[in-house]
Parts: structure tokens; C-alpha cells; sequence
């Protein structure tokens, strides 16, 4: 939960002890049809950059076609909660045809 935010936060890669891994996902063409979600370039220094970066070196090594996405989810009020699941519902739908897109 990112709570100093109020939109999604897609985070485009994670660094640890100076490597640095991006996500295989087309950020651009994935958020060119959402209202409200935005590309991030800092997962944080604390818990989430650290699992991003491991998870996404476990599938690099293991599982190369495999696709990963951390999203960063601001507090969830009646003012955003539309908005945010609309995103979000088309962030897993688009997840789910990512091999089929062009």
C-alpha cells in the first residue's frame, strides 16, 4: 500500500546491491488505456523493492517467458475506489493477454 499516493503506481523495476532488474511488461502500452495509473521508477527502499527484485530474478532464471507486475495501491476511499478498480481490472485483464498483444 503506497499511502502517501493517490493513484496506482505500476513500479517499472527494483534494484538490489546495485543490480537492477525491469519488468518485462510494456509499461507504456499497458497504462495507454488507464485513467488514473501511473509508472513508477522507485519501488521504495523497504519490503516491496526487495521482494519485486527477488521475484523478478526468480522468474528471469527460471520461468524467462513469465510475466511480472507490482503495483503500488494508494488507501482506498469512496472518492478513488471506482476509478482504482477500473484500473485495476484492466491492469489483470491485460496481464492475462499480454502474449497474445502485438
Amino acid at each position: 500500500m503506497a499511502q502517501s499516493r493517490e493513484r496506482l503506481r505500476i513500479e517499472s523495476n527494483a534494484i538490489w546491491n546495485n543490480e537492477q532488474i525491469y519488468t518485462s511488461v510494456k509499461l507504456e502500452r499497458l497504462i495507454s488505456q488507464l485513467s488514473s495509473t501511473h509508472i513508477s521508477h522507485d519501488a521504495g527502499k523497504f519490503v516491496c523493492e526487495g521482494l519485486y527484485y527477488q521475484i523478478l530474478k526468480y522468474l528471469r532464471q527460471f520461468h524467462p517467458q513469465s510475466h511480472c507486475l507490482f503495483v503500488h495501491v494508494p488507501v482506498i476511499n469512496e472518492a478513488n475506489f471506482t476509478e482504482i478498480l477500473g484500473d485495476f481490472r484492466l491492469i489483470l485483464e491485460q496481464m492475462q493477454a499480454i502474449d497474445r498483444l502485438p
